[in-house]
C-alpha cells in the first residue's frame, strides 16, 4: 500500500473534528458521572456513543472501566479486546485484558488454570511493549507469588521484575523486593528493603504516576513503624484523591491509620480511624480485631 499523500491526511483529519469534539466532550462527561458514582448513567451516555461512534478507542476504554468497576467481567473484557483491535502495541490495552483475565480466575479457581496463559501474555506484552511500565511489572511481581510452582509460580521471576522495577525507579524496586520478602515471611530482609523505599518517601508527591505507592508507604508505616508521619501523610493523600477508579478500599486506609497511632501511643485517634473503618466495611475483620484490643486496655 502507497503512502497517503499529506493532503489527503489532513482532509480526513478536518472532516473528523466535529465527531472528535463530540466525543471528547461525552467522555468528559461519563468520567464525571464516573467519578460522582453514577454508573448507570454513563453506561447509558457511553452504550450511546459507541454505538453512534464504533471508532472512538476512548468510548471502548471508559466501558471497559466502568464494567470493571462493577465486576461484569465478561462486558469489561469484550470492550478492552476491542481496544487492541484498534492498536494491538498499547502496553496499557494488554495490561487492561490481563487485569480482567486475572480477576476472572481470582473470582473462578476452576476458570483460573484456563486463562493462566492469556494472564501472562498479556501481563508480559505489556511490560515488553512499554520499558517503563510499573503496573504491569507489579501485577507480574503478584502473579508469580500467588502461582504455585506447579503451574508457574516463581520467587525467581518476581525478583527478575523486581529488578526491572529498580532499573525504571530505585523506589519502586526496593519496595517490590520488600513486598516480595514480607510474603514470603522474611520480614527482616523485608525491613531492610522498605527502609531503603522509606528514604524517598518525602519526595514522592501528588504527580507520581503510580497512586497505590501512597498506600503502600503507609502500609510500610502501620506494619513495620518505619516513618510514620511520613505514612500518615501519604494515607490522607490517598484518602483525598480516593474515587471509583482506586483500587484499595477507605476502610484499609483508616485501618493503616488505626495501626499507626496505635504505634504513636494515641488510643483515641487508633479508635476513632477503626471505626471510619467499620463504617465503610461493617464487620471489616482486621479493624474488628483491633477495635475488640483497643477497648480491653
Amino acid at each position: 500500500m502507497g503512502k497517503v499523500k499529506p493532503l489527503i491526511v489532513f482532509l480526513m483529519v478536518v472532516s473528523s473534528w466535529p465527531e472528535f469534539l463530540v466525543a471528547q466532550g461525552i467522555t468528559v462527561q461519563a468520567d464525571a458521572l464516573i467519578r460522582n458514582w453514577e454508573f448507570e448513567k454513563a453506561e447509558t451516555l457511553l452504550q450511546a456513543e459507541r454505538k453512534r461512534n464504533p471508532q472512538d478507542p476512548k468510548v471502548y476504554e471508559m466501558l471497559g472501566d466502568l464494567y470493571g468497576l462493577q465486576k461484569e467481567w465478561d462486558e469489561a473484557l469484550e470492550n478492552y479486546k476491542a481496544l487492541l483491535e484498534f492498536d494491538s502495541k498499547n502496553a496499557n490495552y494488554h495490561f487492561k485484558v490481563g487485569g480482567v483475565y486475572g480477576m476472572m480466575a481470582l473470582e473462578n479457581k476452576l476458570k483460573a488454570l484456563g486463562i493462566l496463559d492469556d494472564i501472562k501474555f498479556h501481563f508480559a506484552r505489556a511490560a515488553e511493549l512499554d520499558k517503563k511500565h510499573l503496573e504491569s511489572r507489579w501485577a507480574l511481581i503478584e502473579l508469580y507469588l500467588e502461582l504455585p510452582g506447579i503451574v508457574g509460580g516463581s520467587y525467581a521471576k518476581a525478583y527478575a521484575y523486581a529488578e526491572e522495577l529498580y532499573r525504571i525507579a530505585p523506589v519502586e524496586g526496593y519496595l517490590a523486593k520488600g513486598y516480595i520478602e514480607d510474603y514470603r515471611d522474611n520480614l527482616g530482609k523485608a525491613r531492610e528493603s522498605f527502609t531503603q523505599a522509606a528514604a524517598h518517601m518525602s519526595r514522592i508527591n501528588n504527580t507520581y504516576p503510580r497512586e497505590n505507592i501512597h498506600y503502600q508507604f503507609g502500609k510500610i508505616a502501620s506494619k513495620y513503624g518505619i516513618n510514620m508521619e511520613e505514612g500518615l501523610r501519604h494515607l490522607r493523600h490517598y484518602e483525598s484523591r480516593y474515587n471509583p477508579y482506586s483500587r484499595i478500599g477507605l476502610e484499609w486506609i483508616y485501618y493503616h491509620m488505626a495501626m499507626i497511632y496505635k504505634s504513636l501511643n494515641e488510643p483515641e485517634n487508633a479508635m476513632a480511624y477503626i471505626q471510619k473503618s467499620l463504617r465503610v466495611v461493617p464487620g471489616f475483620e482486621p479493624a474488628e480485631a483491633v477495635r475488640s484490643m483497643l477497648e480491653s486496655r
